[in-house]
């Protein structure tokens, strides 16, 4: 196997790892939307937001675990099947390993806390445990990323942290939305209530990570620029390429997410509350939901692409 194709497994196993983690954060960002509702359709959500869970914790691990193979491969120059035994040897010799293992750690302590079914009482504490332990992993992602250029504990790492949690969460409330099975015509007044208050949260929430990952994003944008280069050099580039294809899927879904904040939103919420009851809205969000889901997971994949490929003038 090249090292194309290695490079390659790579970039799959960084888009995994991020789906998984996407999964995690709106797993709890949903959950916590419903904690003080009591209905057969919020026990409904939190179920869906277990399952969500478990799948996000075995994406994540299982994306770790494949980067550090392929990085072993890489390293040691061997076939991916004989590069095993060089996995040891890369976690306990190299900034890379060093940061992957500090992240399986802390990613199973959060699984520890979040897979198993929580009482109400103890949702809160352990909700809170799990998202310290999320915020170390996230922070063993950047500082082995372009962010780390110049050391692990900069400005530039921590914008990147903030950036790849708003990421998350703006890809995995999206996902949990277009899940989502909101209350038929003839529901219980307090199952449509906590539908309503769900999805408003899942707006909110949406348009707030929207606001931080443009913020963000501006700022890592100007620290990729900052060194000067000619524009037909960033253009011509690899990594200009896949810049400029995120950037117009991060449009993309910020256009789906607004046209059912402003559009559809609004009718949806008349539905729901019986003024017109006959579906048209619910169909239409989870509709609009999907598509920006799957625009989300393709912005991870160039996200994934950017992450492993050199800027004009650093390689």
């Amino acid at each position: 196997m090249g090292e194309g194709t290695l490079r390659i497994g790579t970039m799959a196993a960084a888009v995994v790892v991020h789906l998984g983690l996407a999964l995690v954060v709106g797993a709890i960002a949903s959950q916590a939307w419903s904690w003080r509702r009591t209905s057969g359709w919020r026990d409904a959500a939190v179920g869906q937001a277990l399952a969500m869970r478990r799948l996000g914790f075995v994406l994540g691990l299982v994306g770790v675990i494949a980067a550090l193979w392929f990085e072993a491969a890489i390293m040691t120059g061997q076939p991916l099947m004989q590069a095993g035994p060089a996995i040891w040897t890369l976690l306990s010799h190299s900034h890379f390993g060093h940061a992957a293992l500090v992240g399986i750690v802390v990613w199973l302590a959060a699984a520890a806390l979040l897979v198993p079914q929580a009482s109400r009482r103890d949702e809160p504490v352990r909700f809170a445990l799990s998202l310290g332990a999320v915020a170390v992993f996230i922070a063993t992602r950047s500082v082995v990323s372009h962010a780390a250029s110049h050391g692990d504990v900069t400005l530039d790492v921590a914008v990147d942290w903030l950036h790849l949690l708003l990421v998350c969460t703006w890809v995995g409330i999206v996902v949990a939305g277009a899940r989502l099975a909101l209350p038929r015509a003839g529901a219980s007044t307090v199952e449509r209530a906590a539908a309503t208050h769900w999805v408003m949260r899942m707006s909110t929430t949406a348009t707030i990570a929207l606001v931080g990952i443009v913020a963000t994003g501006l700022y890592k944008l100007w620290r990729v620029f900052e060194p000067a280069a000619p524009l037909l050099q960033w253009l011509d580039s690899d990594y200009g390429r896949a810049l400029a294809v995120k950037l117009v899927l991060v449009g993309v879904a910020a256009v789906l997410g607004g046209v059912n904040r402003f559009v559809v939103l609004p009718r949806l919420f008349a539905e729901l509350a019986g003024a017109d009851d006959d579906g048209r809205w619910r169909r239409g969000l989870v509709r609009i939901l999907r598509f920006e889901a799957v625009t989300l997971v393709l912005v991870l994949i160039a996200a994934a692409v950017l992450g492993n490929t050199e800027p004009p003038g650093d390689g």
